[in-house]
Formats: C-alpha cells, structure tokens, sequence
C-alpha cells in the first residue's frame, strides 16, 4: 500500500509539472549564480540599458527574441528568465551582481552631475558676466543721455543767449540810431 500511494504521489507530482513548467525540482548550482552575477553586474554597470533593449527585443519577437541576459548569463551555464523562473542559487547571483554593479554607474553618475555643475557653473558665470556688461551698457547709455540731455540744454540756452544778445545789440542799435537822428 506504501508503495502504491508513492507511485501516486509522484505520479500527482509529474503531472503537477507537467502541466505547470514552471514549477521544477531545480535547486540551482554554483554556475546559475555565477552567469547571473556576470549579467546583474553588467545591466547594472550600464545603468540598465541592456535589460531595456532585452524588453523591447521580447515585446517585438515575444520568445523568440535573443535576450542580452541569455547572451551573458546563458553563456556561463546559467538559468536565463524572469526572476520567478531564477533558482535561489541565480537570484542571489543576480543580488550581488547587481549591488556590485551599480558602483560604476554611480561613478558615472558623479561624473556626469560634476560635469553637469561645471557647465552650468561657467554659463552661470557667462551670463552673469553679459548681464553686467549690458548693465554697463545701460549706465553707459544713462550717461550718454544724460550727456545728451545736458549738450541740448546747453545748446538751448546758448541759442537763447544769443538770441537776447542779438537782441540787446539790435535795441542799442535802434537807440543809437534814434539819437542819432535827433
């Protein structure tokens, strides 16, 4: 009787797996973890570009796609999929790669903000440079007003001076000539 319910029990079993492929008895080895590390390590150090294009690959072929992580992982004798398919072995790899990998993006992203900074620090002091200078030009271009403005004040009361001279000249010449005559 013991054997007959173990020989139904892992007839259950196979079925189980048959019909569910994902379920399997796999515990995983030393390789899923080291072909996940590799990959983890890589879409990570390249700020996760590699599983973008591994996304929008399967979203165009569907399984038929050739993924990056198959390309790395697979190519180390490891499990390639998503991370309910990934034994404990692979999704341990994948942790660590990953957490390693992020070191160089980080680097980079130091990088590039630093840069960043940098630039926007020199425009920052260009600008701040072409304001003063257009500041000066205005204050400038107050004092040529200014300047302006007082040469046309100047040129006014000249021309009046002149005129009231003239005038007073043209009145001592009427005097003149009155006393003249009489």
């Amino acid at each position: 009787m013991t054997n007959e319910r173990e020989r139904f029990l892992q007839y259950l079993e196979d079925e189980r797996q048959r019909l569910d492929p994902n379920v399997s008895n796999y515990e995983g080895s030393v390789w899923d973890a080291v072909g996940q590390f590799a990959w983890g390590f890589t879409d990570q150090a390249l700020v996760g570009s590699l599983g973008v294009a591994d996304a929008v690959n399967k979203a165009y072929k569907g399984d038929a796609a050739d993924t990056w992580e198959e390309m790395i992982a697979g190519g180390l004798g490891s499990q390639a999929g998503s991370w309910e398919e990934l034994s404990d072995w692979a999704k341990g790899g994948y942790a660590a790669g990953a957490a390693l990998g992020q070191i160089p993006s980080f680097w980079m992203g130091g990088m590039f903000t630093q840069g960043l900074i940098k630039g926007a620090g020199k425009a920052l002091v260009s600008c701040t440079a072409i304001i003063l200078l257009l500041l000066n030009v205005v204050r400038l271009r107050t004092y040529l007003v200014r300047l302006y403005v007082a040469s046309l004040f100047v040129l006014i009361v000249s021309l009046y001076l002149a005129s009231v001279l003239l005038l007073l000249r043209h009145l001592r010449l009427l005097r003149l000539g009155l006393h003249l005559q009489s």
